[in-house]
C-alpha cells in the first residue's frame, strides 16, 4: 500500500510538472523557419525578422517582421523603421530607412530593403510607440 506522503509527493511532482509544460508553451511561438528572433535594445520586445528572398540577396528584399513583448504577447500599434547598414564597408544604401507597413496582428511587412551588394549587414530595427523607443539589431549575409 502506497503512503499518504507517497501520494501527496505524487501530486505535486504532476503539479510542478504541468505548471512547467504550460508555462513553455505560452503565447511565445516559435519563430518561422529561417527567421531571426532578437531581443531590443532595452528588453522591451522580441523580433522576428524574415528577408524573402532567404538569405536576402544584393538588390531589393521584402522583410517580414513580427512583434512581441517581453512576456511574448504579440504586439501592434508601433511604427517600425529599418535601417540597413553595410558593416564591413561602413555604409547605408539608399533608400537609408525603410517604414513597415503594418498588417493583421503583430505583422509588418516592407518590399523595399535594398542591399546595395553581397557581404556582412546589420539591419537596424526602430520602434517607438508614443515617447517610448527601442532598438534591434539583426546581422545578415547578403548574398
Amino acid at each position: 500500500m502506497i503512503s499518504r506522503n507517497a501520494n501527496l509527493t505524487r501530486l505535486i511532482f504532476i503539479a510542478a510538472m504541468l505548471t512547467w509544460t504550460i508555462g513553455c508553451m505560452g503565447s511565445d511561438p516559435d519563430p518561422k523557419p529561417g527567421a531571426s528572433a532578437i531581443l531590443s535594445e532595452h528588453g522591451k520586445y522580441r523580433v522576428e525578422v524574415l528577408f524573402e528572398p532567404n538569405p536576402p540577396r544584393a538588390g531589393w528584399n521584402a522583410v517580414e517582421l513580427h512583434l512581441f513583448n517581453a512576456d511574448g504577447d504579440p504586439v501592434s500599434n508601433v511604427d517600425i523603421v529599418v535601417k540597413p547598414w553595410m558593416t564591413s564597408m561602413n555604409h547605408g544604401t539608399n533608400p537609408a530607412t525603410v517604414s513597415l507597413t503594418p498588417g493583421s496582428g503583430n505583422l509588418f511587412t516592407a518590399d523595399s530593403v535594398r542591399f546595395s551588394m553581397p557581404g556582412p549587414w546589420d539591419v537596424f530595427v526602430f520602434l517607438s510607440k508614443g515617447n517610448s523607443s527601442d532598438t534591434a539589431k539583426v546581422s545578415v549575409e547578403v548574398k
